[in-house]
């Protein structure tokens, strides 16, 4: 703040400009107004992405085998949901998740000979399983889905909903793993609010004495609901 010493024009007082004039103690002081910024709110693509990545982070993160293989990666982050969280708005997109999005971070490729979901039924073929994929396998193992359902049919329903599953097999030696799952009894209401939905799908080893299991790649497919 300024001092205005024996002003030519007489005494001032109130705004000028982007000065403002004050009297104290019997002397003037000029100041210059702040800058007034705009506030703009957060675009809602950004909100809906973050509030996906959130949603899809914790629902992965509650379960204690995925955590243990989040805790394990290389992403650099101080744990295993800041890790999912770090991943996954990275391959996001405004207002959604896609399917680069993970449910587990890389791992052993899988390659699938089918991959269908209709009227609430899951097929999936993992077709001439190499050496790597037979690592997980070759023992007792557990498959994780996740369904990632969005474009809500009404405004009133939530933008997004999950569901994550997971079921345990024994050792298999066959070529060709068949996965098949009937979804309509358990997310019925998911089925018909939205119009598309995404299935995350991976294979994790349970392998005895080992702290982290071998697991494989997701492998991630859209599709209208």
């Amino acid at each position: 703040m300024a001092r205005l010493n024996n002003s030519v024009i007489g005494e001032i007082s109130g705004k000028m400009g982007n000065l403002v004039v004050r009297k104290m103690n019997g002397q003037e002081f000029v100041s210059q107004r702040p800058v007034k910024y705009r506030k703009t709110k957060k675009k809602v693509p950004d909100r809906q992405k973050m509030q996906s990545a959130v949603q899809f982070s914790r629902t992965v993160n509650n379960s204690e085998k995925l955590k243990l293989i989040w805790g394990k990666s290389k992403i650099k982050a101080t744990n295993s949901y800041h890790k999912l969280i770090k991943h996954t708005l990275e391959n996001a997109e405004p207002g959604n998740l896609t399917i680069k999005n993970k449910i587990t971070p890389g791992g052993i490729s899988l390659s699938s000979s089918e991959f269908l979901f209709d009227n609430g039924k899951l097929n999936i073929t993992i077709a001439n399983r190499d050496k790597e994929t037979r690592s997980i396998t070759g023992n007792n193992f557990s498959v994780y889905i996740l369904f990632y359902f969005y474009e809500p049919i009404v405004k009133r329903i939530e933008n997004s909903s999950l569901k994550l599953i997971s079921k345990d097999f024994d050792a298999t030696t066959e070529n060709n793993f068949r996965f098949n799952y009937d979804t309509a009894k358990l997310i019925p209401k998911m089925l018909k609010n939205y119009k598309k939905c995404i299935v995350y799908f991976a294979m994790v080893g349970n392998k005895p004495n080992i702290k982290t299991p071998v697991y494989s790649d997701t492998i991630a497919k859209e599709f209208n609901t």
